[in-house]
């Protein structure tokens, strides 16, 4: 049996369902009026006369509501799968087209069959209220369970016992980062580090053979690697940022784009990977300048780029969290001490150093208040994260550092001053910088039991250690300061293509704009960018020509422009092109490039390729949107489609207009085994294939397009032979197409 012959039975049965609902709608109603009044004693003189005359009424008006509804609904497009009924308002059309129906009935009978058909205004009413449940019912029950099991599905997916053993960390070799990775590799943790080693392997060295620590080097704006390094992994800690206020105004693209656009990409990723714990680095820079003492609960007032790039990061994290999703924001107070990748551009560091190389302790905006903490305690801070009560942290914010080490810049620099008195304390007058806070700490004590084991006078010591024996040679090298090494990349690589712009007078709406920007214009060059790598990269190892995917791009793009999808829509069909064919990553090169026809088993695995694709990319939450086309494209518009047989309306649109063009692409082009079609030949199959493999109303722009184009659309012809010729190829190959006799 073709297709064209299951096409016609099936609107057989369809019409023979509807005309059972009709008539069974009109009896159930007939019937119910009369029980009503035998019940109410109305009709209990004359209970026979009264029947026989329903009985009658059913007989002589069924025919005819009959043949107004069958009318109505084929206008309605219910068995022509017209544009109007297959479109996203199916069940108003549908509700419509009912109602319409029992209008026109109710007419004739009160103005051309009154005197022969008698009918109770109250039958009408209910006969059309049963029928429009049956009918929408039996067009939308299988969209409505599909609804309804993907959401109990996802209800009753127990959730996964919170056992960390596997801890992924972003940025684990920078300044924190080499310290944090040293606690949990002594406690027995598994690591995965994925981290671009832009400062070589030094700062890690020291544990870089550890049989625990796994290391991915690559840049966390890459989401392939992100989705590579979140497999397997029980809770995720994300250090990795542009940090320091000099360093962020460098450049305000890149730094949204590491800072707000990297985390929001990261913790999609984790969330669709189910990793639970999320601990993510913050500052107290966020509370800029006041005269008060600040905890969690304080306003925040940002002075700088970077403390608005870590407000927006902290707004977008709490905002994703659920059940499943428990962020954790640790904001620090200024870093000092000595770890794997020591910094001198922080105060305590940068003034001990001048006091033991200059001789001199140069204090600018010595009235200023900052909270201090060494490094190695907030890697102490980090780890407990990790290790508290989920309960106690999920979507907690804790400020850490102490309350003892609140000082002003001018205090900072008299106690190094006690310890190198040989140097000169100079007060060089206010400093550009108008940060100034003091920081409560009480909440990450009472909750982490958490006391820093450094103080300021510590860590001012162990820096001077450090020079003194040689173990800094200089501590004015580009290596220990972020500012000073993003320069000189930039100097070298051409990194930064604009200056920034001034930040003087940034306000809460900027704030606003940086997480907008985050979210739509600046987190799609990251993808896009590596969607258009995942599509070469296919093209490659399918052998297909190249350059097919983008012009596969172009041409839907063009088709569903015209079809009238939204810019934004267009944006998704652009990266579901991209992707279509993602899932034959993971089919054998044996399968993928077999020069002849592949067998059945061969062909069951190919046809997984959709399913892949789904299972690969659906835990990124921001590619989720345009998986129509990859998940979709081999359904057909009959419903013989793959992997889920849906049929019309219920396939995607984009995936719709897809296959249309990557038919035609196919055909066009040569294979191994075939030469290219002719654009007559190619057309002539299009359009023989409306309403069976396409969606008409595609089809009918497609060929408007061409025609427009130059070339006169063919009338409908029957190439048999296209089973063979796309059946068989190299590299992916379009859906298995209808023979028609």
């Amino acid at each position: 049996m073709n297709s064209r012959t299951r096409l016609i039975l099936k609107r057989v049965a369809t019409i023979t369902a509807d005309v059972l609902m009709i008539n069974g709608s009109f009896y159930v109603a007939l019937m119910l009026h009369f029980l009503w009044l035998v019940r109410s004693g109305t009709a209990a003189a004359s209970m026979r006369s009264v029947f026989t005359s329903y009985e009658q009424a059913y007989w002589q008006g069924a025919w005819l509501l009959t043949l107004i509804s069958l009318t109505v609904y084929f206008a309605s497009g219910f068995y022509t799968r017209g544009r109007f009924y297959w479109g996203r308002y199916r069940a108003l059309v549908i509700a419509q087209a009912v109602s319409f129906s029992y209008v026109v009935f109710g007419f004739l009978l009160a103005f051309i069959f009154g005197n022969n058909i008698q009918v109770p205004r109250p039958v009408l009413i209910m006969s059309w209220v049963i029928n429009l449940v049956l009918v929408l019912g039996s067009r939308l029950w299988s969209l409505l369970w599909a609804a309804f099991v993907r959401s109990e599905s996802r209800r009753l997916e127990p959730p996964r016992p919170e056992e960390v053993r596997s801890v992924l960390v972003i940025g684990g070799a920078g300044y924190i980062g080499s310290a944090v990775l040293a606690k949990l590799l002594a406690s027995g943790y598994h690591v995965r580090l994925l981290d671009l080693l832009v400062f070589g392997k030094e700062p890690i060295m020291h544990l870089i053979n550890h049989p625990n620590l796994e290391i991915i080097k690559a840049d966390f704006l890459q989401v392939t690697k992100v989705v590579e390094a979140m497999k397997g992994v029980d809770a995720v800690m994300h250090l990795g940022a542009i940090v320091g206020d000099p360093a962020c105004a460098l450049d305000e693209e890149l730094t949204i784009g590491v800072n707000v656009t990297a985390t929001r990409m990261i913790a999609e990723v984790a969330k669709g990977n189910r990793v639970k714990r999320f601990i993510f680095a913050s500052t107290c820079s966020v509370y800029g300048a006041s005269d008060e003492t600040l905890d969690e609960r304080s306003t925040l007032n940002p002075v700088s780029l970077y403390a608005r790039s870590k407000i927006a990061s902290e707004r977008v994290l709490m905002k994703m969290a659920d059940d499943n999703f428990a962020p954790i924001l640790l904001r620090f107070g200024t870093i000092y001490g000595l770890s794997g990748r020591t910094r001198f551009d922080l105060v305590v560091n940068l003034l001990a150093a001048k006091a033991v190389v200059d001789s001199q302790i140069t204090v600018f905006g010595g009235d200023q208040w900052r909270p201090f903490v060494h490094v190695d305690d907030a890697a102490l801070a980090v780890f407990k994260a990790l290790e508290a009560p989920l309960e106690l942290v999920r979507g907690e914010v804790f400020n850490v550092g102490s309350n003892e080490q609140n000082y002003t810049i001018q205090q900072v620099g008299e106690i190094i001053h006690r310890l190198v008195p040989t140097a000169q304390l100079l007060n060089m007058g206010n400093d550009s910088d108008r940060r100034n806070y003091r920081v409560d700490f009480t909440k990450i004590r009472k909750t982490f039991n958490f006391t820093p084991q450094w103080t300021v006078e510590q860590g001012a010591q162990q820096v001077i250690d450090a020079i003194k024996t040689g173990k800094v040679q200089d501590y004015r090298s580009a290596k220990y300061s972020n500012v000073k090494y993003l320069n000189l990349y930039r100097t070298v690589s051409g990194a930064f293509s604009h200056a920034s712009p001034s930040l003087d007078f940034l306000g809460e709406e900027d704030t606003s704009r940086i997480i907008q920007r985050a979210n739509t214009e600046q987190l799609s060059p990251v993808y896009d960018t590596t969607v258009e790598g995942w599509a070469k990269a296919m093209e490659q190892r399918s052998k297909e020509a190249s350059g097919r995917t983008l012009r596969l791009t172009e041409m839907t793009v063009r088709l569903a422009r015209a079809i009238g999808m939204s810019e934004a829509e267009l944006s998704l069909v652009r990266r579901g092109v991209l992707l279509h064919d993602f899932g034959t990553m993971a089919i054998p090169e044996s399968i993928l490039q077999k020069p002849g026809p592949l067998e059945a088993t061969e062909w069951d695995t190919m046809r997984k390729h959709v399913t892949y694709a789904h299972e690969m990319l659906s835990p990124i939450a921001s590619l989720r949107p345009a998986l129509d086309i990859p998940y979709c494209h081999h359904e057909k518009w009959d419903g013989t489609g793959y992997p889920r047989g849906l049929k019309g309306d219920e396939i995607p649109l984009a995936a719709r207009i897809f296959a249309v063009v990557d038919v035609c692409d196919a055909l066009r082009s040569d294979r191994p085994y075939r030469p290219a079609w002719s654009e007559e030949k190619v057309r002539e199959y299009i359009r023989d294939n409306s309403g069976l493999h396409f969606d008409p109303r595609v089809v009918e722009v497609f060929l408007k397009q061409l025609e427009a184009d130059g070339v006169e659309s063919p009338p409908a012809a029957k190439p048999a032979e296209a089973v063979a010729v796309l059946a068989n190829g190299n590299g992916p190959r379009p859906a298995t197409l209808p023979v028609k006799g």
